[in-house]
């Protein structure tokens, strides 16, 4: 009997504590500017291999920042609640599509658009 009673207490416990965490976790990697610039250049050399016409939605963090996207490079600022900034450069884009460069500024509940028509168009929305 106590078995089961000290079993449904952890269970009971286990199930309110894991929605919290789960989110405290979801906001951590997408404050994180060094794992959405990886996330970013992903998605830029996926595209490559996509056929014409193809598009994907990439969600932003709900934070202001500055993303700038050329041939060889994603920088990502992420300004925190705080003030503070952080930045990350990554380099590994490896893909021979023609990329549309800019430099964008995001606020909260911002996409980035990428879409393969001959080249790749990346914009916000």
């Amino acid at each position: 009997m106590v078995v089961f009673v000290s079993g449904a207490l952890i269970l009971t416990f286990v199930a309110f504590a894991v929605n919290p965490m789960q989110v405290a976790i979801e906001e951590a990697v997408r404050s994180d500017a060094q794992l959405q610039a990886q996330r970013i250049v992903s998605v830029i050399n996926l595209m490559e291999t996509a056929p014409d016409g193809t598009s994907y939605s990439f969600d932003m963090p709900n934070t202001k920042c500055n993303v700038a996207i050329t041939d060889d490079f994603v920088k990502i600022t992420l300004t925190q609640a705080t003030g503070g900034g952080k930045s990350h450069t990554s380099s590994i884009i490896k893909t021979s599509t023609k990329i549309k460069t800019g430099n964008f500024v995001c606020s909260n509940n911002m996409n980035i658009m990428f879409r393969k028509n001959g080249m790749l168009d990346i914009g916000f929305r």
